[in-house]
């Protein structure tokens, strides 16, 4: 990895990038829906185009799909957060390919590097104690760090 003498720092976002939760919010939703007596009936590739095409996507085709699903999108959502939690909670983040030894080389060559990320410091508390990996890495910045979301350069 000499290429990485190239530069000086290193910032990171986090999640799709240094871990694999996709599937983890995916699973969050599916987790909420069933304890409100549905199911999920978005394959994980057409959850990832609604999730990712605009802020409300994803919760219209929810609903599309669950006609009959609570109107109270609010609760809803703290539930899926909730689900989204305890997955955190039992250990099943994944380190993206190539994660690991990236993260040894920069910090073999002390390199600095930094996490900039919108999850909640909360979630990055809990997937940072199952991979010691992310010890390597000096600096994070999670949501309560910044005023602006990204893509605003605010926590950058």
């Amino acid at each position: 990895m000499q290429w990485i003498h190239r530069f000086q720092l290193f910032l990171f976002d986090f999640d799709g990038l240094l871990v694999n939760t996709e599937h983890l919010h995916y699973q969050a939703y599916c987790n909420m829906l069933s304890a409100e007596g549905f199911r999920l009936e978005l394959s994980f590739q057409a959850y990832c185009q609604a999730a990712h095409a605009s802020s409300t996507a994803l919760r219209e085709a929810i609903y599309a799909s669950c006609p009959g699903l609570s109107p109270d999108w609010d609760r809803l959502y703290r539930e899926k957060k909730r689900a989204y939690l305890e997955l955190l909670g039992a250990g099943k983040v994944e380190l993206m390919p190539g994660v690991e030894p990236l993260l040894k080389a920069l910090a073999e060559a002390n390199i600095r590097r930094v996490v900039v990320t919108h999850s909640p410091r909360e979630q990055i508390t809990l997937i940072r104690r199952q991979h010691t990996i992310f010890q390597t890495l000096p600096y994070w910045l999670t949501r309560e760090d910044y005023d602006l979301p990204k893509p605003h350069p605010d926590g950058y």
